[in-house]
Order: structure tokens, then sequence, then C-alpha cells
């Protein structure tokens, strides 16, 4: 139904023309906006990963998207935290429910922090965690802009 409406769009738009170029298709048909949740994760992954270009990769879509890079790194300091205190209570023998328990969060969401830990040792999330303490210090003092600093932030991975 959804692409049949598009097409109903296009051939009224173009109703006198015989041809219709793709700048003009790109204006007038709807662009489904990609899952905020699934990229700031996938972020969030490769940056764990230090994945710099899948990281920036999906930095630019989240920022074609209109999301504040304020919000960019309050979601991505969330997670990390959550993965350190993970991975503080996995080396005190914790199950993954007893883990989610503890914590207070839906165990799916515990195994893929998990999974991340599993690439990422717990002293780097530690060191990911600081470097993003200062970003936001820096920013919030006016010292950096944070596009710049959040691109440069995905550089020095």
């Amino acid at each position: 139904d959804a692409i049949y409406k598009e097409c109903e769009k296009i051939v009224t738009y173009q109703s006198e023309k015989k041809e219709i170029k793709i700048d003009e298709i790109k204006k007038i048909v709807y662009k489904h906006k990609t899952d905020e949740n699934q990229i700031l994760f996938d972020l969030i992954k490769y940056i764990s990963l230090k994945d710099k270009k899948n990281s920036m990769i999906k930095y630019k879509i989240l920022k074609e998207q209109h999301i504040d890079d304020m919000a960019i790194i309050g979601l991505l300091e969330s997670q990390l935290r959550l993965m350190f205190q993970t991975a503080l209570l996995k080396e005190d023998k914790l199950s993954k429910n007893e883990i989610a328990k503890y914590l207070d969060i839906h165990p799916f969401r515990i195994e893929k922090t998990l999974e991340l830990l599993s690439s990422t040792p717990k002293n780097e999330v530690r060191k990911l965690i600081q470097d993003l303490a200062e970003l936001d210090y820096k920013i919030k003092s006016g010292k950096l802009s944070s596009k710049d600093f959040f691109e440069m932030f995905i550089i020095n991975l």
C-alpha cells in the first residue's frame, strides 16, 4: 500500500511531463526514518570495538536525522556505564539474570551488553567513559563545539 501511494504521488506530480528526474522523486516521496535506537546501539558497538569507519558512518546517519550531539553523548555514556557495571558484576560470578535483576534491566539488554564486553575489556570501557566525561565537560563549558569534538573522539579511538 505504501509503495502504491508513493507511486500515485509521483504520477500526480509528473502528470504533464513524460519524464521525472531522480531529484524530483527524492523531494516528494516519503523517507522512512531508520530505527534510531538500532543506529545508536550500532554506534555504541562500533565505538567499543574501536571501528572508526563504521562509527563515523552511524554518527553521520544520526546527524542526518537531526539527533543532537549531546543526546548521542549522553546515551553513549549511559551504555558505557552499563557495560562497566555489568563487567564488575560478571567478575563477581553473577549470572546474566542476576545482573539484570540487580541493575533492574531487562535480561536481553544485559545479554547484548555481555556480547559487547566479550570484545571490549573493562579497562577500555573505563577509558571511553573518562574520555566522554572530558568531552561532555569541554562542550558544556563552551571550550569546543559538540560536532567537531565528537568526530575527533571517533577519530582518536
